[in-house]
């Protein structure tokens, strides 16, 4: 098998969460500010690409996005990509948007795009089950959280630091895997 599921089933523990999980405070959790030092192994959650496009990164957050290495992962690019195809032709911002968000997925080093292997997918799921029971997610909600669980996975995979905005989902999954390190940030 490309994957060990009695690791994943070990390290995750699904038959043993059964309890639905706190989110913590937001004063425990880490933020970007002004003397957070660069990352040599950033990943970007989607919502920095999206706040980035819309001029919504505070200045801390800027200059800690362009002082450290930035990796990107391809659960990320695709939801950007899936943006492309849905954005309403009609609509008098699409062109703008559709033309920020080609640029990024044109500008994205092939060297520094990871994605989900085999083991990252089955952790991912098991981990959008867990949450998804206990916590009582609808439908649309699981499928946002599994690719959320994806990134998280691709992160710990690749030993990546990941940055967003979503604390809600992301603090979650860093409670299903705790050695999850995630850095958050408050959109402007």
């Amino acid at each position: 098998m490309a994957f060990d599921i009695d690791r994943s089933l070990r390290r995750l523990k699904p038959g043993k969460r059964t309890v639905r999980l706190s989110y913590r405070r937001p004063s425990t959790l880490p933020f970007v500010d002004a003397g957070t030092p660069p990352a040599r192994n950033l990943l970007l959650d989607t919502t920095v690409y999206i706040h980035a496009g819309e001029g919504r990164l505070a200045p801390p957050t800027q200059a800690f996005i362009a002082a450290s290495q930035a990796h990107h992962c391809i659960v990320c690019l695709g939801e950007l990509a899936l943006a492309l195809g849905y954005l309403d032709p009609q609509h008098r911002g699409t062109p703008a948007a559709s033309s920020y968000l080609a640029d990024v997925l044109r500008r994205a080093p092939a060297h520094r795009i990871v994605a989900p292997d085999d083991d990252a997918c089955i952790d991912a799921n098991i981990a959008t089950g867990i949450l998804s029971r206990t916590q009582d997610f609808a439908a649309a909600d699981r499928r946002r959280l599994l690719s959320d669980a994806l990134i998280v996975a691709t992160a710990l995979k690749n030993g990546l630091v990941v940055l967003t905005a979503n604390v809600a989902d992301f603090d979650l999954l860093s409670q299903i895997q705790p050695a999850t390190r995630v850095l958050y940030y408050v959109p402007a």
